[in-house]
């Protein structure tokens, strides 16, 4: 688990002031969380009878700009993927030529039909909504943002709650990680029941904020006895 979480929060928000978030702070201030926002998939169920859930690991790589074009395959943004000669990734690029009547920020627009389709079906899913509905038309409307904001602290506060899960941001170090409450009772096994039961209808769809802040207290390190500490670390970059 070190290696992985290491490299996301080095890269993500916690890096002695080298990973993204704390760049972008130091040069727009607070300002930056109008612009850049992390999320995740979370999904939960039932496995005899016993409640549970875990992050939806998603592979691929998409990005959809404004419902223009489609860049979507297996390829990060990282030397492994992009410098020809380490990992076999593959990406391509959909433009279309087929337009549609649209609207982009309260505006007319001409949009690839492919590009919003796609789009349209992506945020339905991860919302919990119906692809045709009228929020999801202007990506940049100001509700349909609003409410993904919402909607994401929301789901991942009530998974927070019933399951104690993680990563979480509650979670500054590992002290606190390790206090978190472990099924192993029938006691404790029906107390989680009764949680999901009561909570779980406010889930709507899967998106969940990331927590950014999980661990942020922790220096994280790769154990010295690791496999991974015999492998250069160019390998994970």
């Amino acid at each position: 688990m070190n290696v992985l979480l290491k490299y996301t929060y080095q890269s993500i928000s916690h890096n002695n002031g080298m990973s993204l978030l704390e760049q972008l702070n130091k040069l727009l201030g607070k300002d930056f969380e109008k612009y850049i926002f992390f999320y995740s998939l979370r999904n939960h169920g039932s496995i005899k009878d016993i409640p549970v859930t875990e992050m939806i690991y998603i592979h691929s790589k998409l990005m959809i700009i404004d419902d223009e074009k489609v860049l979507i395959g297996s390829a990060n943004i990282n030397d492994r993927s992009m410098l020809g000669t380490r990992d076999s990734e593959f990406a391509l690029i959909i433009e279309e030529q087929n337009k549609i009547d649209s609207i982009m920020d309260g505006n007319k627009y001409m949009a690839s039909n492919y590009a919003k389709s796609l789009r349209k079906h992506l945020m339905a899913e991860h919302l919990g909504k119906d692809v045709n509905d009228k929020i999801l038309d202007d990506p940049l409307k100001e509700d349909l943002w609003k409410e993904i904001r919402s909607q994401a602290k929301v789901n991942a506060a009530i998974y927070s709650e019933i399951f104690d899960c993680f990563p979480d941001n509650k979670f500054k170090n590992f002290t606190d990680f390790n206090k978190r409450k472990i099924i192993k009772t029938e006691e404790d096994k029906e107390e989680l029941k009764k949680k999901y039961n009561e909570n779980i209808s406010g889930i709507i769809g899967h998106i969940i904020e990331y927590p950014i802040d999980f661990l942020q207290n922790e220096e994280l390190k790769i154990d010295f006895f690791s496999k991974e500490n015999f492998v250069p670390e160019r390998s994970f970059t």
